[in-house]
């Protein structure tokens, strides 16, 4: 078997991303506790991370699924940073 095509097969199964749905429903979730946490510390919060999502959107446009992911990855990341008192 030729290297390169071996190395194509793996490396596609590598990147690809998960099913719409399912990158949609754990969105979904991780919003719903960022909503309930930005009503415990304040409803910026919320509102900061509904505007990254919303220009997320709009500059990947077609590309849902690299969307989704990169909502997914950040959500979490707003959450983390959530439990870190921050002075203003």
């Amino acid at each position: 078997m030729d290297s390169e095509k071996l190395t194509r097969k793996y490396y596609s199964k590598l990147i690809s991303l998960p099913n719409a749905r399912i990158l949609l429903s754990i969105d979904v979730i991780e919003g719903a506790i960022i909503a309930f946490r930005g009503l415990e510390i304040g409803i910026l919060f919320f509102y900061s991370f509904l505007i990254y999502s919303v220009s997320l959107l709009a500059i990947l446009g077609k590309r849902i699924k690299t969307t989704l992911t990169l909502i997914s990855i950040f959500s979490a990341v707003y959450l983390i940073l959530s439990l870190f008192p921050i002075p203003y």
